[in-house]
C-alpha cells in the first residue's frame, strides 16, 4: 500500500509516463519538421 498514499508515490508513478510523452512528441515535432524542411508539405 506504500505506493498509493501520498504526493511523492503518486508522482513516482506518473513522472515516467509524463517523460515519455514529451519525449515523444518532441521526436514528432523534429519529425513533422524535417519533413516539411524536405518540401513536404502533407504533414
Amino acid at each position: 500500500m506504500f505506493m498509493f498514499k501520498g504526493w511523492v508515490p503518486a508522482w513516482m508513478r506518473l513522472q515516467p509516463t509524463t517523460i515519455l510523452i514529451f519525449l515523444t512528441l518532441e521526436q514528432l515535432k523534429n519529425g513533422v519538421d524535417w519533413t516539411r524542411k524536405s518540401g513536404w508539405d502533407l504533414l
